[in-house]
C-alpha cells in the first residue's frame, strides 16, 4: 500500500481527460484493498490508455498496483435530473502487476497501461514502447545544472505526461558539453512532433541550464532531433525554466539545420500574459503560479509564471498587474 497522493489520467480516441487525484477517504490504497472512485470528464471516446502515478511523498510511498477496472458510462438527462445510462456502460481493463516505487523494480512512480478486454486482448493497435532520450548540454560557461529536469513527449497518439529524468549513464547529469541518456517507457505515441523540457530551479547557484538539443530514439523509427540552444534560467534569456521544442524534419541533424540556416523557432509563439490581482484584503500570494493555454489546435501544458517583466521582486501582490512573456508551440485560437 501507499500513503502518497495518487493521480490518474485517461486517453481516448477523442482526446484526453484532465489529471485527477484519487482521494475519497483517508486510508485508500492499502494492502489487498479494492478502492472505488468516480471521475467525471468530457467524453474522450474509446479509452486506449491510462496513466497512473503518485507524488512519492510519505514514509511509505511505494505501491504495488495489481490492476484497474474502468467503467465508462454516459449520462441520460431527464426533465428533472441526469441519470447514468446503464445501456451505455463499457468496461476497460488495465493490468499492471508492478511497483510504483523509487526503491523497487525500475524505480519509476508513474506507469502507463494499455486498455484491454477481460481476456487481456488490447482494445487498440497501439502497444508499449521504450524511448531513449538524449539530452545535450551546451558547451558554454555555466551551461550545466544541478536542478531536477523533466520532459514530456508529444506525438500523434497523445503525450507521455511529464517524466523525471533521473537515471543517466553519467554519475553527474546535465554537465557542460555532455550528453545524458535516459529511458522512458509508455504507450507508443506514433510520430513525435515536439517535446517540453523543464528544470525545477532547485539547483541553487547552479540552477540554470543551457540546453543544446534533445534527441529521441525508438526502435523501428528514425531518431527525432529537437533543437533548443537557449537558457532555461530565471536570470538569463527571457527568464523561462521550460521550453517547448519542435522536431526537425525526419533525418535532419543539428549540423544540417545550422548549415541550411533553418529558423528553429518557426512554430513557436510568444504570448503576452497579464495577470491582475484583486484589490481585496489578503488577495496577493507568495505561492508558485502556473498558467495553461488551451486552443483549437492543442494546449500548452502548465507553464510556471516565474520571470515577470513588469515586477521582478514581488509578483501577485494586492491590486497588482504582472506581465509575463510565455513561449510555446502555437495552440491556435485560445
Amino acid at each position: 500500500g501507499t500513503n502518497a497522493d495518487v493521480f490518474v489520467q485517461l486517453y481516448g480516441s477523442e482526446g484526453k481527460g484532465e489529471k485527477v487525484n484519487l482521494d475519497n477517504k483517508s486510508d485508500n490504497f492499502e494492502r489487498g484493498q479494492v478502492d472505488t472512485f468516480k471521475i467525471e470528464c468530457r467524453d474522450i471516446g474509446d479509452v486506449h490508455k491510462l496513466r497512473i502515478g503518485h507524488n512519492g511523498k510519505g514514509l511509505q510511498s511505494g505501491w504495488h498496483l495489481e490492476k484497474i477496472v474502468l467503467y465508462k458510462a454516459t449520462q441520460k438527462r431527464t426533465p428533472h435530473k441526469a441519470r447514468w445510462d446503464k445501456d451505455s456502460i463499457k468496461k476497460y481493463y488495465f493490468t499492471c502487476n508492478r511497483w510504483l516505487a523509487r526503491s523497487e523494480d525500475d524505480g519509476e512512480i508513474i506507469r502507463e497501461l494499455i486498455a484491454t478486454d477481460q481476456d487481456g486482448n488490447p482494445i487498440s493497435h497501439i502497444g508499449m514502447v521504450t524511448y531513449s532520450v538524449s539530452t545535450h548540454t551546451s558547451d558554454i560557461s555555466g551551461a550545466g545544472t544541478d536542478s531536477n529536469v523533466f520532459i514530456t513527449l508529444f506525438g500523434e497518439h497523445g503525450d507521455s505526461g511529464e517524466r523525471a529524468l533521473k537515471k543517466s549513464d553519467n554519475l553527474n547529469k546535465f554537465e557542460r558539453n555532455q550528453a545524458d541518456v535516459f529511458t522512458i517507457s509508455g504507450v507508443g505515441l506514433g510520430v513525435l512532433s515536439k517535446v517540453k523540457i523543464r528544470q525545477d530551479d532547485s539547483g541553487g547557484t547552479s540552477a540554470g541550464w543551457h540546453c543544446s538539443h534533445i534527441e529521441v530514439a525508438v526502435e523501428g523509427s528514425a531518431n527525432r532531433v529537437f533543437p533548443c540552444q537557449r537558457w532555461l534560467d530565471t536570470d538569463e534569456d527571457d527568464g523561462q525554466i521550460s521550453r517547448e521544442l519542435v522536431a526537425l524534419p525526419e533525418g535532419m541533424t543539428i549540423a544540417d539545420a545550422e548549415d541550411a540556416g533553418l529558423h528553429l523557432a518557426s512554430r513557436r509563439t510568444t504570448y503576452n500574459v497579464i495577470v491582475y490581482t484583486g484589490d481585496l484584503f489578503g488577495a496577493g500570494t507568495d505561492s508558485d503560479v502556473f498558467v495553461q493555454l488551451f486552443g483549437e489546435k492543442e494546449d500548452s501544458g502548465p507553464i510556471a509564471l516565474k520571470s515577470c517583466k513588469s515586477n521582478s521582486i514581488n509578483k501577485f501582490e494586492r491590486d497588482g498587474k504582472d506581465t509575463f512573456f510565455v513561449e510555446c508551440v502555437d495552440v491556435g485560437n485560445i
